[in-house]
């Protein structure tokens, strides 16, 4: 489960995770919508998927929007080059209210999450970026300006349909 942004800043994002492909060989991060990952990817059984889409209208309906500013890039190195999210105590609860929706409705606990803080940022390489290829793309992302700001207005549910990460609903916030 993620926020996505809007699809102009969702354009914006695509054509650096292109430029991350061509220049840096890395295209990993085409294999998702631009988001902030909420909720981990989990394993779920596909019959109950309806179940999982009702219980994030559910929660959506008792959220109110916010806005959020993505500003500049930051990394994990040397693998993992993102979009920084400004710092939003309102992104960290919903991040606290949904995990707590979804582990006390439907006993969805993150064993990946467990123990770790949460660290929003929009990736825009990753997995197969090269050490080599991160340093030379490093040099030139860590000081390129960036600055977006949108109203968070949903949360996407997405399905990994064993290529690419697709959005199966975005349910709307108050």
């Amino acid at each position: 489960m993620a926020v996505i942004p809007s699809e102009e800043i969702c354009g914006s994002v695509t054509v650096i995770k292109n430029d991350f492909a061509e220049t840096y060989n890395s295209r990993a991060a085409l294999k998702s919508p631009p988001h902030i990952t909420l909720v981990p990817p989990f394993h779920y059984e596909f019959e109950r998927e309806e179940e999982l889409k009702s219980q994030l209208i559910e929660f959506c309906d008792n959220q109110r929007s916010f806005p959020l500013e993505l500003n500049g890039y930051q990394a994990f190195i040397p693998r993992v080059i993102y979009i920084n999210i400004q710092q939003s105590d309102k992104l960290f609860e919903l991040f606290n209210h949904i995990t707590k929706h979804f582990e006390s409705r439907l006993g969805l606990v993150s064993k990946r999450r467990k123990g770790r803080q949460f660290s929003p940022h929009m990736t825009v390489a990753f997995s197969d970026l090269t050490k080599e290829m991160f340093y030379k793309a490093w040099r030139v992302y860590k000081s390129k300006d960036l600055h977006f700001r949108f109203e968070v207005s949903n949360v996407s549910l997405l399905r990994h349909n064993g290529k690419m990460w697709e959005t199966v609903i975005k349910a709307r916030v108050k």
